[in-house]
């Protein structure tokens, strides 16, 4: 069975779509596009633009969004005006006349394409959507699964609160928490303590949870990794019920333990393999594991740098790790360069004699002796 995790109906996007106004739905539309993957153009001659007009530099809210006469255009389109301009987003298939896609519709592509069963997904640009996905997936119960849907940023209120009851009451089966706060502004985030009340819902109910974690306020690297901590923390207060009853079985079965065993047996071989390597290739190096390791601690003469040896033996396929990050010393100064870490955990036993040999010479090239170097300039003069 093929099962398409991420997919969507909705009515036409011309009315509310369950918001309680057109405009309200037309914020979330223009919201979304203010960073589209879609190409926006000028519709006089097709001329690529960025959609910068659309929203005021510095603000990601919905306050922040401008007066263009933001409206739904036929052929797939989004259509706004910018200084007496006519301009457009391609945000669906120039095919689709009207932008809705009734069950039935869904059905035509899942057929098409060999889809046994959708997942239906929601967020405020489809609409409010929850009686909607309720609809098409008792309308045909093998063809789609639907996902619930509140409105995120408030998710502590009594009325948000009550929404999600009367989802879980339609039957829906899982929760699309899409995570775009700019609705309301962005003073919490999704592991905000005042929404416990709905997490713990979503618990209860062992609701799977489709989350599509955004980077704002700021669309940076900096707001992406907060809130992939926030995520992270609200995951650590709920671990998810099916990877626990996997780990379960895991264990009771002893497949835990026959692990182990695997492992133990296939460290054992590589680190002999390893070690009679070493001693054949690296003579100037001494090295050294412990039982059930996975690497070795590799000493070299005191004037190496591995760090040079490393960047060296990575010209060649090999990855060492320089030990100066494993000491920790008052100055730079006084952390040794000599030492390096060879892990070999995940390298097939075929490849280890060939790898200590590839890094054997890039030890020669790096730190060759001088009277290694001085023969090999002078042998040329002696053949003559």
């Amino acid at each position: 069975m093929i099962i398409d995790c991420h997919a969507h109906v909705f009515q036409n996007w011309h009315g509310a779509c369950g918001h309680p106004s057109i405009d309200v739905h037309l914020k979330y539309i223009q919201k979304n596009v203010t960073r589209p993957a879609a190409e926006a153009f000028r519709v006089r001659d097709g001329m690529r633009v960025k959609p910068g007009m659309l929203f005021r530099d510095g603000d990601n809210t919905w306050t922040g969004l401008k007066d263009v006469g933001f409206r739904i255009g036929r052929y797939g389109r989004l259509e706004f005006m910018h200084e007496g301009e006519e301009y457009a987003i391609q945000y669906m298939p120039v095919g689709m006349q009207t932008i809705e896609s009734p069950p039935e519709f869904m059905i035509a592509q899942m057929l098409y394409a060999g889809v046994d069963h959708c997942i239906l997904q929601a967020g405020g640009g489809y609409g409010a959507m929850n009686d909607y996905n309720a609809f098409t997936q008792s309308q045909y119960p093998g063809k789609f699964t639907g996902l619930l849907h509140i409105d995120e940023a408030v998710a502590d209120r009594a009325e948000v609160l009550a929404e999600a009851d009367r989802a879980h009451g339609l039957g829906l089966k899982g929760l699309y928490y899409s995570h775009d706060f700019s609705r309301h502004g962005y003073a919490r985030n999704l592991d905000h303590d005042a929404f416990r009340p709905f997490w713990d819902r979503i618990a209860a109910w062992n609701f799977p949870a489709f989350v599509e974690l955004s980077a704002t306020p700021d669309y940076d690297r900096k707001s992406y990794t907060a809130n992939l901590m926030a995520l992270d923390r609200l995951m650590l207060r709920h671990p998810a019920a099916n990877n626990e009853r996997s780990v379960g079985l895991f264990l009771a079965m002893g497949y835990h333990d026959a692990l182990l065993r695997r492992l133990r047996q296939g460290y054992a071989v590589r680190s002999q393999r390893m070690a009679a390597a070493l001693s054949a290739h690296l003579p100037d190096a001494t090295f050294t594991t412990a039982a059930g390791a996975s690497s070795y601690w590799l000493r070299f003469p005191a004037h190496v740098d591995t760090r040079t040896l490393a960047a060296e033996a990575a010209q060649r396929g090999v990855l060492i790790e320089p030990g100066d990050v494993f000491f920790d010393a008052a100055t730079d100064e006084q952390v040794p360069r000599n030492y390096a870490r060879l892990g070999f955990a995940s390298i097939d036993v075929s490849r280890i004699e060939p790898g200590i040999a590839a890094l054997a010479a890039a030890y020669a090239v790096a730190y060759a002796p001088p009277s290694m170097t001085w023969n090999l300039v002078l042998m040329p003069i002696l053949d003559r």
